[in-house]
């Protein structure tokens, strides 16, 4: 096993993310699955309109495939005696467990750039105000899921 929890790695990142790095959290084995590497990447810059800095700057938990992190890391910085706690290990075990999550199997790279694309096609800006958070929600059907 080439990864473990702790290790740092840099990682081909987006353009202005020079800074950015994955964290192994834990490595998981499942049967159909293999490996599956779950990381928190620290340092993006991900526009989305409803955060309060209209920015993500940290995600805590992403499960991906060995094959996918092979895709995705160039150079391991550093390894950290202790990974950082993710409550959204705990989130996804319990979907996966249940057969209602799975793992990525894209570059750590494109998979930003899809979040960040999913992010703002429909966004709203965030807003301070408890009136207009209410009235500016969207509206779901309650036969939709």
């Amino acid at each position: 096993m080439r990864y473990a929890a702790g290790q740092v790695w840099k990682y081909h990142h987006r353009p202005g993310e020079e800074g950015s790095r994955l964290t192994v959290l834990r490595i998981d084995t499942e049967q159909g699955y293999g490996d599956i590497v779950h990381i928190a990447v620290s340092g993006l810059f991900i526009q989305a309109p409803q955060a309060p800095s209209g920015h993500i700057r940290e995600m805590s938990h992403l499960p991906f495939s060995t094959d996918a992190i092979d895709q995705s890391v160039t150079e391991l910085i550093e390894t950290l005696a202790e990974p950082p706690a993710s409550d959204g290990y705990a989130v996804w075990r319990e979907a996966f467990d249940k057969g209602e999550a799975g793992v990525f199997t894209v570059s750590l790279g494109k998979l930003l750039a899809i979040t960040e694309q999913s992010i703002n096609q429909q966004a709203e800006p965030f807003s301070q105000s408890a009136d207009s958070r209410d009235n500016d929600a969207p509206k779901t059907d309650s036969g939709s899921a």
